[in-house]
């Protein structure tokens, strides 16, 4: 009788092993999604700081100061992404 008990639940854990798994692949997959819009974003974000730069060669150095912090933070977060990614 015990091991009618074990057939009987043995589809029940399978069952469970195959959605947890199918739950999880559904996860990674639209965190790879989010990870690849923020990629794109932080790119396209990265080059108008890059061409504030050139466009703003004769601002204030507080300015300049912002922009090329805001370029070594974009920098890191594009090549943390890049990394994530696999690019």
């Amino acid at each position: 009788m015990a091991a009618g008990v074990f057939v009987l639940a043995a589809p029940v854990a399978i069952g469970a092993g195959v959605g947890i798994g199918l739950a999880a692949k559904l996860k990674a997959d639209q965190l790879n999604q989010e990870k690849e819009r923020l990629y794109k974003e932080a790119l396209r974000k990265h080059q108008a700081i890059i061409q504030a730069l050139k466009d703003e060669a004769d601002a204030s150095k507080e300015r300049l100061d912002y922009l090329q912090s805001l370029n070594v933070l974009l920098t890191k977060a594009v090549n943390d992404l890049r990394a994530d990614l696999g690019k």
